[in-house]
């Protein structure tokens, strides 16, 4: 190769030292144009026609790629690779899940052919179009930029792509061991996928990677399971960490994609597989970025643990804090740059923390002494001294769990039993309802509410009394980190099969529901978890719910209001870009003279209290449980 960075082997030799845990790399994911000097004379496509051309014409992105990395900035350890990415977890499209090209991103949807039996086909359209894209960009970049490898992904969030992401939880309880197998089938098929996709892409036998432009000079992949925010830590070792691991030891240099603060609690089932070189962190929508203080302990535990680690959008005044908190050796900094001074003044920073002498210690119980070559200045003695701190305390932490306790902590198949409830109810009967919904059975529920009634229990006392107080209690567990998604979603399943009998019964009575709410996510997110997770507990809870789904404009909240005539609206959004079009649907509401009829409610990862308030809602939550309570007070029922 020829490449447009004249610091390449420099560069390599940053990421050769990474990969091995030591030294640091300057990079940035999303390259910057403002300001910086062409490295060819190369023009820009015509606008793409269409959002299909913009993301599947092989021909329109491989000369858009081109014009993109000869003027980008490739200062310090950024890298030139054109990003051909498909979407985040393409091998699901691959796998028969449906494109769809978006503004600033592609989605793929559910195959809508899918069975349980996952299977390869390699003349599948979305396979020969990856390869397509990927010869297409290699044969324009002549040398001049790596083509870098798509984002496959893997396991669970690959299935849940193509499956639904409510069934492949609800399978973690109701079929573990078909679910083990998909897994297997998975990972079985990405290696193959993934070998031809390398055989296209590497340089010899170096590659890179388009998930945050990075190298290696062998096979290399980024690993993630962003689902693993709504499982157990057992389930997280039955359905992901075996599969990552095999992934670790068939491909020589692996980052896993850490995302979200609900998944930090699986970081010691990451540490325990010896193979994985190094880990990612993403914080989420509203936590701070990845060079924040609060992050600190969390990269000396990844440091102290034997990976390296990866830190996002580090801005220039954190850098300096950030090194000195957690040392120098492993650390990956994908930076937030703006322009090429910036690059420049971080670059002299890092050289700084490179050129420094090293650093030996050792401890007793109560003595730490530090050797040194030169005198420490008091942050770089007060740095080293978290470190070691940091190592002691880190030994608990990385001790892995006993098998023995693994094995003993789930069976397969069977909900976890709940401890037991007193029900508010003391009939057995009434509690036997209470504890089904609560353990997501939904046969026994059914059978426990049948009962009920023939023993003369009214249908609005089963409900008042017992599934509604079953509900509370496991979304009270959920809030408390005491129960997880799967176990909402099987007391909600359990909640409805039971509410199948008494339905009949209850029409025409005035206390029948606690209210009607329309429920969907807003115009240009296609995200359902979150919304589907609410409309559950809302149901369980009493309410009458119409969910209408995902990607619905302000036209159809508007039809669903004047159809249903319900008492909230509720509006889930999970992307920043999309949070805003909540107060274009306010505004119709507004147009159209029916605002008044509706209490509007808002909820959603990027979205707060604040926003809530700024766009005119009643109504504003952060989960599941406590939406429940917020509706309760805008109908007046609490």
């Amino acid at each position: 190769m020829n490449t447009w960075k004249p610091n390449l082997e420099e560069t390599k030799r940053h990421y050769i030292d990474w990969w091995n845990h030591k030294g640091i790399v300057l990079n940035m994911w999303e390259h910057f144009q403002t300001g910086v000097k062409p490295h060819a004379e190369v023009q820009a496509p015509p606008t793409p026609k269409s959002l299909d051309q913009k993301w599947f014409d092989p021909k329109w992105r491989a000369d858009y790629l081109d014009w993109y990395v000869a003027h980008s900035s490739l200062m310090a350890d950024m890298l030139p690779v054109a990003n051909t990415q498909l979407g985040p977890g393409s091998l699901a499209a691959i796998l028969g899940g449906v494109f769809e090209g978006g503004e600033d991103t592609i989605w793929i949807h559910p195959d809508p052919a899918y069975t349980d039996d996952i299977t390869f086909d390699p003349q599948h359209p979305n396979f020969l179009l990856h390869k397509e894209l990927l010869r297409t960009v290699k044969e324009k970049a002549n040398g001049n930029y790596y083509v870098g490898m798509p984002d496959l992904m893997e396991g669970l969030d690959v299935l849940a792509a193509i499956k639904g992401t409510d069934k492949v939880l609800l399978d973690t309880v109701i079929q573990p061991d078909v679910l083990e197998h998909q897994m297997q089938q998975i990972n079985d098929i990405y290696f193959r996928v993934y070998d031809e996709l390398y055989d296209i892409v590497r340089e010899g036998d170096e590659m890179a990677f388009c998930y945050f432009s990075s190298w290696a000079p062998g096979r290399m992949s980024k690993l993630q399971s962003d689902i693993s925010t709504m499982i157990s830590e057992a389930d997280y070792r039955r359905f992901v960490q075996p599969f990552i691991r095999e992934q670790c030891q068939k491909i020589d240099y692996t980052l896993y994609h850490l995302d979200g603060v609900g998944a930090m609690r699986h970081l010691p089932a990451l540490l325990e597989i010896e193979e994985l070189n190094a880990i990612q962190w993403t914080p989420g929508v509203g936590e701070p970025q990845g060079g924040s203080p609060k992050w600190y302990d969390l990269y000396r535990r990844i440091l102290n643990g034997g990976k390296s680690i990866m830190a996002c959008w580090v801005t220039i005044d954190e850098l300096r804090p950030l090194l000195d908190n957690i040392g120098t050796d492993g650390v990956h900094l994908e930076m937030d740059f703006h322009n090429e001074a910036e690059v420049e003044e971080a670059m002299k920073i890092v050289d700084e923390y490179r050129e420094r002498p090293g650093i030996a210690h050792e401890y007793t119980d109560d003595v730490i002494r530090i050797d040194t070559p030169t005198p420490l200045r008091p942050f770089e003695a007060n740095l080293e001294i978290n470190r070691i701190i940091s190592k002691i305390e880190g030994d608990e932490e990385r001790r892995p769990i006993s098998s023995q306790r693994l094995k003993t902590s789930r069976i397969p198949g069977v909900p976890v039993k709940p401890s037991v409830i007193q029900a508010k109810d003391d009939t057995p009967v009434a509690m036997s309802v209470f504890d089904a919904i609560v353990a997501g059975n939904g046969d026994a529920a059914t059978a426990a509410t049948r009962k009920a009634l023939d023993d003369g229990h009214k249908p609005q006392d089963i409900i008042n009394g017992q599934m509604i107080s079953a509900m509370s209690e496991v979304g009270q567990r959920f809030q408390d980190g005491k129960a997880y998604v799967p176990q909402l979603l099987m007391a909600g399943r359990a909640m409805k099969s039971a509410l199948e009998l008494l339905k009949p019964m209850l029409s025409g009575t005035k206390s029948a529901t606690v209210g009607k709410v329309v429920i969907g996510t807003v115009k240009g997110d296609l995200h359902d978890i979150g919304k589907n997770l609410v409309a559950s507990m809302l149901e369980g809870c009493g309410f009458e719910v119409i969910n209408i789904g995902i990607d619905v404009p302000a036209s159809d909240f508007v039809d669903a209001i004047r159809e249903n005539e319900p008492d909230i609206l509720c509006m889930s959004a999970l992307l920043t870009t999309t949070m805003t079009y909540m107060k274009d649907v306010i505004s119709a509401l507004e147009e159209e003279g029916i605002r008044d009829k509706v209490k509007v409610m808002v909820g959603g990862a990027p979205v707060s209290q604040h926003f809530a308030e700024e766009i005119g809602a009643d109504g504003y939550s952060d989960n599941a449980n406590s939406a429940v309570k917020v509706a309760r007070k805008l109908v007046g029922a609490e």
